[in-house]
């Protein structure tokens, strides 16, 4: 009962290290110390209850250094001390994220990837809501421009979704999920003309888990389910990926220093994350399978498969298959800047992602596309697949012969 009447203050010298003394807590007046020592027999000592530890005497051990006030709780509570080894230094804030887009400091940041999956997942509710638009899409045959304005030549050969991702549950502590949609019903012109608005929806999900403050991991499939197969015609991906953030300034506040973090994502991916040869090749096995006339196969009795055997043989080659190493870095070059580069299996991209809005999640990122010469050019080509006849003609309307440029907007809210 003695103990609880006096409290523990620290009175600093700044030529000394620190020193401590009992005070009572109402009159400030010092109080002798007391000195603990070990007993072996406490029935010998006099102790009335058994026990370790008993005080045998007082001494004044202690010494007054300084000026010596009564001390409050506040005053000696750990976030209140300020020490070389806390000062400046603010807690690691769990990373989260929804879609490509990560989370920090109650805020949402710019894209860390652009086609290649984040792995940071979400804490508590997420949506994400998006648009992304490209300049010319696989298989509109990008190099026959006729001389056609850039708005033409968008209106014919680009194409354009609304993606969706809802993301639940804690990534930090047990795991987080996302639910993602595209629908491919957007554009009114080129290939889609004519198709019904948000047709064309495929769905997906991935799982996620934060492994520490700035690592995560998530697998996940896209494009699972196919609801119009008629209208929705992008690959079925499969995926994992992990993402590491490296603090380039320490632990400082991340919008108060420029180049403060670098994100590097490393991963595998199949089915759109493919070359576009290796994903030809499947399809033309995926057409020999199905007795479907093709390169180097013709089906028993020459006699060709249906329009739609044919047609669901060219979808089913889009899918999955073998997986391809896949990765991203981005540098934040402010809080609300990030520089982006990946490689998606197929080809190299480049580009950066903003937020015109700090506090608000909505977030644009440009990028130029398919920058290295590789099979999208037509060169190299490896089918991977057997008995390909030397006459093989590579499909003219899938090559390209320079870089394609895309836009994404995000709307992206914590509840």
């Amino acid at each position: 009962m003695a103990v609880a009447l006096f409290g523990i203050v620290l009175a600093a010298n700044t030529a000394r290290a620190e020193s401590w003394q009992l005070v009572d807590r109402e009159s400030g007046v010092a109080a002798p110390s007391v000195a603990w020592q070990e007993v072996e027999n406490p029935a010998a000592a006099g102790v009335a209850q058994p026990g370790t530890w008993h005080a045998v005497e007082k001494i004044n051990s202690w010494p007054q250094v300084g000026s010596i006030q009564a001390a409050s709780e506040d005053a000696v509570a750990p976030d209140k001390v300020e020490s070389p080894s806390n000062k400046s230094l603010p807690a690691r804030q769990w990373l989260s994220g929804n879609g490509r887009v990560p989370y920090w400091n109650a805020d949402w940041k710019p894209q860390i990837s652009n086609i290649v999956p984040q792995a940071y997942g979400p804490r508590g509710v997420m949506f994400s809501v998006g648009v992304r638009a490209i300049d010319c899409t696989t298989g509109a045959n990008c190099r026959d421009r006729k001389g056609m304005s850039y708005s033409r030549y968008f209106n014919e050969k680009g194409d354009a979704y609304i993606a969706t991702t809802l993301g639940f549950g804690d990534s930090s502590k047990w795991l987080g999920i996302e639910i993602n949609n595209m629908s491919q019903g957007v554009a009114f012109s080129g290939k889609r003309a004519g198709d019904p608005f948000l047709g064309g929806n495929m769905t997906g999900f991935s799982i996620s888990r934060n492994i520490s403050p700035d690592t995560a991991i998530k697998i996940g499939v896209e494009n699972m389910i196919r609801w119009d197969p008629k209208q929705a015609d992008l690959g079925k991906n499969a995926y994992g990926v992990v993402s590491q953030r490296f603090r380039l300034n320490g632990n400082n506040d991340p919008e108060q220093s420029l180049f403060s973090n670098l994100f590097i994502t490393l991963g595998l991916g199949n089915g759109e994350f493919r070359p576009v040869d290796k994903v030809i090749g499947a399809q033309i096995q995926a057409q020999r399978d199905a007795h479907c006339w093709t390169w180097g196969y013709i089906p028993p009795g020459g006699i060709d498969c249906s329009a739609k055997a044919k047609s669901n043989a060219l979808l089913k080659g889009t899918e999955y298959g073998q997986f391809y190493p896949i990765g991203s870095v981005a540098l934040m070059l402010y809080d609300s800047v990030s520089l982006i580069g990946e490689f998606t299996g197929r080809n190299l991209y480049a580009g950066a992602s903003v937020q015109p809005i700090r506090g608000f999640g909505w977030t644009i990122t440009a990028m130029a596309e398919n920058l290295l010469p590789n099979s999208d050019y037509g060169r190299n080509i490896q089918l991977g697949v057997r008995n390909i006849p030397s006459n093989f003609v590579y499909p003219p309307n899938v090559i390209i012969d320079t870089p394609k440029f895309s836009i994404q907007t995000n709307l992206n809210i914590k509840f």
